[in-house]
Parts: C-alpha cells; sequence; structure tokens
C-alpha cells in the first residue's frame, strides 16, 4: 500500500513536515508499484471530486436519519462511528441486535 503527501513550501509547518518525512521515508517501492502509482493519479482531481460529491450525498442520508441526529446531539463518543456501522452492516442489523445490550439500538 502507498500513498503520497505534497507539502506547501509556504505552509506554516512545511519545514517541520519535510524533515519528518525525509527522516521517516524508505525508498522501497518496486518500479512496479511507481507505474502504477502514476497512472493512478493521473485523474486524480477527477476521483477527489467524485468521492467528496459521494461523502457529501452520505452525509446527507445519515444527518436526514433520525438515530444519527439523537446521538449527534447527545454528544456521545460513538456518533462518529454509528453512522458507518449503520451503512456497513445495514441488512445485518436485525442479527446484529442479538449482540447488543441495548434493545432496540440496531432498530431501522
Amino acid at each position: 500500500m502507498g500513498g503520497s503527501a505534497i507539502l506547501n513550501p509556504e505552509g506554516r509547518y512545511y519545514q517541520h513536515l519535510k524533515s519528518a518525512f525525509e527522516a521517516d521515508c524508505e525508498g522501497n517501492y518496486w518500479a512496479e508499484e511507481i507505474m502504477f502509482m502514476e497512472r493512478n493519479s493521473r485523474d486524480f482531481v477527477t476521483r477527489i471530486e467524485r468521492i467528496n460529491d459521494n461523502a457529501e450525498a452520505i452525509c446527507n442520508v445519515l444527518q436526514a436519519h433520525l438515530l444519527v441526529k439523537d446521538d449527534l446531539v447527545s454528544g456521545k463518543n460513538f456518533a462518529l462511528t454509528l453512522p458507518y456501522v449503520v451503512l456497513a452492516y445495514y441488512w445485518e442489523l436485525d442479527w446484529a441486535a442479538g449482540f447488543r445490550h441495548v434493545s432496540g439500538a440496531a432498530s431501522h
């Protein structure tokens, strides 16, 4: 698994981050990995725009869900992970409810 970071030379933490990256960087990519990373970066802007649009759509759906609204208002620590769990296990909520101690927690 690989990734990249772009540092802004005008940024406040540029020198600190650059030094940290230089100290921890391991140049151990295979040539094929570099080729795939370059190829996958060609449409980066388009892919990020699509990811942002999808993330916004998911947020809109979750904000409309009563369970999410209640938990976000209550300020509980699990408020941010709950939407992910609801989406990831939506079709298994009844099954998952059998493992919960709070009745009705997995209702949809």
